[in-house]
């Protein structure tokens, strides 16, 4: 009879662990801030990056990329100094020295619009800003700015007054990122004179030059308005604009809209025609058939008259009218003449004048002097060229 005797392998039985234990061999850099890439090192990791739970110091972490001997992750929002812990699948291991958090600097990767004035609103766009907006603070050119909305990527700030073209730093937690260019800060357009001051309607439409300061060198950044009418311009530098004078303009204020800032002039610019009337006439000093006359000239039309380009015809008359007259002056000139030495007479200006030793002429049948104002042939038209006579009686 024969007994079979069963061999005993039983010790040399291999064990296949399922969940084999991970381990970290090292981690590099071995320090930084919310954001940074960590590679750890080791074995046992899975492939599959979602079965790595990865903290720092207590601190869940993303994972980005994973394989059996290294784990690719970003060094969490609110991680603190402390050690490194991997679990997988269950099984956690832990690094043997601490990975050590320092606070990093925001970003600043880039600002729109570029450029602007007091009042633009801009959208910065970065890493690492906080999205409590009082934790963000923000200058242009080291001027504070105000922060309206903010996450950890975007900010909106608005441009303070008296910010000058510079970067912009934004700090979060003491920590300051610049922008690699600058913010252009554009200064409020200013007007400080334009010529001409006004303009003739019985003349061609003129070419308006207009000073100041602020302007844009670029013709079409600039919009030019005549008391609301706009006009085209034909050049442009920082600190003159022309332009011909659009049609169906009126009196009124010009303004300069340059960068979104305007500007107004302090004059109005006057559109119109000259009106000019002798408003009183005195006589004086009579002797015989001559005497001196003293009178007052008044516009009362819309824009400055040049009475240079004018003259005054004087005559004696049986009425106060230009009947029955004859012409007197000094000399026998009936023509008091042309005035080279005064300015221009603005609307509703009043210009004494005077002629001594008028006549010409028998005061007795002639008992009334009478002036005329006379246009220049080439000189302003004036609104209305029959109110331009006045007369009085030369003596009681």
């Amino acid at each position: 009879m024969f007994v079979l005797i069963a061999p005993l392998f039983s010790g040399c039985k291999k064990n296949h662990d399922p969940n084999p234990t991970p381990s970290i061999n090292s981690f590099s850099p071995a320090s930084g801030g919310a954001g940074t890439l960590v590679t750890i090192s080791g074995v046992n990791f899975s492939a599959t990056p979602a079965e790595n739970i990865v903290t720092f110091n207590g601190t869940a972490a993303e994972v980005n990329q994973a394989d059996a001997n290294q784990i690719v992750v970003v060094v969490p929002a609110g991680a603190t100094t402390g050690k490194i812990a991997v679990s997988v699948r269950g099984v956690a291991a832990t690094s043997s020295t601490d990975f050590t958090v320092v606070a990093l600097p925001p970003t600043i990767t880039s600002f729109d619009p570029v450029s602007g004035g007091t009042g633009t609103v801009v959208t910065i766009t970065g890493t690492l800003f906080s999205s409590t907006i009082s934790d963000n603070i923000v200058t242009i050119n080291g001027m504070p700015a105000t922060v309206t909305a903010a996450n950890s990527t975007q900010l909106t700030v608005t441009i303070p007054s008296g910010a000058t073209t510079g970067k912009i730093a934004v700090t979060v937690n003491g920590q300051t990122g610049m922008s690699a260019t600058d913010f252009t800060i554009f200064q409020a357009p200013t007007i400080s004179s334009f010529t001409p001051t006004f303009y003739d309607t019985s003349t061609p439409l003129p070419t308006v030059t207009i000073t100041g300061t602020n302007f844009s060198s670029t013709p079409g950044d600039n919009i030019v308005k005549f008391n609301g009418i706009a006009a085209t311009l034909t050049g442009a530098t920082d600190t003159q604009l022309t332009m011909t004078l659009p049609s169906g303009v009126t009196s009124g204020k010009i303004t300069v809209v340059t960068h979104g800032m305007t500007a107004t002039s302090a004059n109005d610019f006057l559109v119109g025609c000259p009106d000019l009337i002798v408003t009183d006439i005195t006589v004086s000093n009579v002797s015989g058939d001559s005497f001196d006359v003293t009178y007052h000239i008044k516009n009362i039309g819309g824009v400055p008259l040049d009475i240079n380009n004018m003259y005054f015809q004087g005559y004696i008359s049986k009425t106060a009218t230009l009947d029955g007259l004859q012409y007197v002056g000094a000399g026998g000139d009936p023509r008091f003449g042309y005035f080279k030495t005064y300015d221009l007479l603005a609307p509703n200006a009043t210009l004494e004048l005077h002629r001594n030793a008028v006549n010409g002429g028998s005061i007795t049948t002639y008992p009334y002097f009478v002036l005329q104002i006379i246009r220049e042939l080439n000189g302003p038209i004036e609104c209305n060229t029959g109110n331009n006579t006045l007369g009085t009686k030369i003596q009681p």
